[in-house]
């Protein structure tokens, strides 16, 4: 059964600005049982950069990654 993890798709995406944005809608699929998925131990940055209000200051997030089961329909 092919597996592929989380943060291999968000690497493909052509915005990186919205990864948090796929994030949340993956999850939200797997919850819904779209698909099925595990989260891993193992956690990564998104590409995204987010700045904090009125200071200006810049700063990345980590996410949990996830193993989505590529052939789930």
């Amino acid at each position: 059964m092919p597996y592929i993890k989380l943060s291999h798709q968000i690497e493909k995406l052509h915005n990186p600005q919205r990864s948090d944005a796929f994030v949340k809608q993956v999850r939200a699929a797997v919850r819904e049982g779209d698909f099925d998925a595990g989260d891993l131990p193992e956690r990564f940055t998104l590409p995204k950069s987010f700045s904090k209000r009125g200071g200006g200051e810049r700063y990345s997030r980590s996410v949990r990654d996830m193993v989505i089961d590529a052939t789930w329909r």
